[in-house]
């Protein structure tokens, strides 16, 4: 019987193999003639349109299997399953949306919009919009809840685009309407439709940091690896150390050579650094008789007075410190023995010896936390600030270099001997020096009883006031022959990097202890007399 069915089957596979080729000639006839219709004869279509139809009933009868010649054996009947309840609704779980939270919902391509977060349902999102209106959302509906950071200003951050690009800034707003990094010293804006989302992301320090921790320090292979990613990322003290801690354990010829490179390296920055100071002493006694400028020029130079030393330049470094966000500082083993011995009956002075020679161990930063914590003012010009504070970085990328030099310091204006009773430095404006000194000019000048910078309303202050078009100045800036406003409508963006700079300032305003008087005017007064609070 087998058999049988056997030579049934194959027979039928034949035939079926027959038939789908006589199909396919068949179809390829009526396709040729739909796509290529003699132009007198309407009978190749209908023919064409017969053909296809036979084409249809045929391979519908080719695939029909064959009856089945065997009595299917009986099953088993099958018993009935219990009806089953009914699927819950999917628990849609928006990530990070946390009550308090600032976030923006993306819906669907029509609608979006931003809110913070006032309760949650498993089913339902509610949201309070900026305008104070309550939004409730059912989380099926939502394509993506994007949350907004709250991080401290100027954080590292990357931006994701919606069209797959990546941007790395510091950060400075994450809106509901708008996201603010600085790129490359820039402040930009993009619309918040444009940005999928943000992310912080550590800084070199910060990286640096965690790798140091993480790697023993027997894994001497790792330990060569961050310093080549040191050196390749230009952190070339922190290699320096690094590789002289590497070559006190093994002595690899890799790492040997890595630290002839770095050396050199420092060399090459120490060199360039000997040579902007000499530049700015040489600027200094080249200004008292410049032999390349007029008389008029050479009386502006006289009117202006002295800029400041090195030492001066460090210990306002000093005071602008933010400890949440220090620069990168060094003390010497000699400042914290003269810690101890002066203020040895300090309670914040430890007294064991133990205590005390763990402080020989600590960041630098700690030492100088010790020393406000102490307020011991006469050792904070012993603390070496090597790097810029973010708030004096922001003056000199957002406002001096940006447009005091080149629109309030010409020699028109208040560069030259017009300059009237405000007068800031433009020799080598570019100097550390000199840029320094024309911040403390305009924290230390007044104009009839009104300070050319007002860190408690910074809006009001005379600079702010007079870059402003006289149409809406509050304190316009007195008519003169050349004068043009500064914060035209196009350049708003210099007015708000003037006001968020001076709102970041230390508050209070610390008096830093250095003689100076600003040009000689018909009215000065000193900015910030209440003291230090350091």
């Amino acid at each position: 019987m087998s058999c049988g069915r056997y030579q049934i089957l194959v027979h039928h596979a034949l035939h079926m193999k027959a038939k789908i080729a006589t199909i396919q000639r068949m179809r390829s006839v009526a396709v040729k003639s739909l796509l290529n219709p003699s132009p007198h004869s309407s009978f190749a279509v209908a023919l064409a349109a017969t053909a296809l139809f036979a084409t249809s009933l045929a391979l519908a009868q080719a695939t029909t299997p064959p009856p089945a010649t065997e009595t299917p054996t009986a099953t088993p009947p099958t018993t009935t399953d219990p009806p089953t309840a009914p699927t819950p609704p999917p628990v849609f779980d928006v990530p990070l949306a946390v009550n308090g939270a600032r976030v923006y919902v993306i819906v669907d391509r029509f609608s979006e919009f931003g809110g913070t977060v006032v309760s949650q349902t498993p089913l339902e999102l509610v949201l309070k919009e900026p305008s104070g209106r309550m939004r409730t959302i059912l989380k099926a509906r939502i394509f993506e809840v994007v949350p907004l950071l709250d991080e401290p200003k100027r954080t590292r951050v990357e931006v994701e685009f919606r069209d797959g690009r990546r941007q790395v800034g510091l950060l400075l707003d994450d809106g509901f309407e708008s996201l603010t990094i600085e790129i490359g010293g820039i402040s930009t804006t993009y619309k918040r439709e444009l940005i999928m989302r943000t992310l912080a992301i550590p800084t070199d320090e910060e990286l640096y940091q965690r790798a140091k921790e993480s790697i023993e320090p027997d894994q001497y292979s790792a330990r060569l690896s961050l310093c080549s990613w040191l050196y390749e990322r230009k952190m070339y003290e922190e290699c320096h150390a690094e590789l002289l801690s590497l070559l006190e354990a093994t002595d690899n010829f890799e790492a040997k050579q890595l630290l002839k490179e770095v050396k050199a390296q420092l060399v090459v920055i120490a060199n360039a650094a000997a040579r902007l100071d000499d530049d700015d002493a040489t600027s200094e006694d080249d200004a008292e008789t410049p032999e390349s400028k007029g008389p008029r020029d050479r009386a502006a130079e006289q009117l202006k007075g002295r800029i400041l030393t090195a030492d001066e330049v460090n210990l306002i470094r000093v005071y602008e410190m933010d400890l949440e966000h220090p620069p990168k500082v060094e003390v010497d083993d000699s400042l914290i023995r003269t810690i101890f011995e002066k203020y040895a009956t300090d309670a914040l002075v430890p007294s064991s010896s133990e205590a005390r020679a763990a402080w020989f161990t600590k960041e630098p930063i700690e030492v100088v936390k010790l020393l406000f914590a102490l307020k011991a003012r006469e050792l904070y010009p012993r603390i070496d600030v090597q790097t810029e504070p973010s708030s004096l970085n922001v003056f000199r990328t957002k406002i001096h270099n940006a447009w005091l030099i080149n629109n309030c310091a010409t020699s028109r204006c208040h560069g030259g001997v017009d300059a009237g009773r405000f007068i800031l430095h433009t020799r080598d404006w570019k100097s550390v020096r000199v840029r320094y000194t024309n911040l403390l000019v305009l924290e230390r000048t007044t104009l009839d009883g009104r300070p050319l910078i007002d860190f408690d309303e910074p809006s009001m202050s005379l600079l702010y006031q007079m870059a402003l078009p006289r149409t809406e100045a509050r304190l316009p800036h007195p008519t003169v022959r050349g004068w043009e406003p500064v914060f035209t409508p196009g350049r708003r963006a210099l007015a708000e990097d003037f006001l968020l700079w001076a709102r970041d300032m230390r508050m209070p305003r610390p008096v830093y202890p250095i003689e100076y008087e600003p040009p000689r005017l018909r009215e000065t007064k000193a900015v910030g007399s209440g003291g230090n609070d350091r």
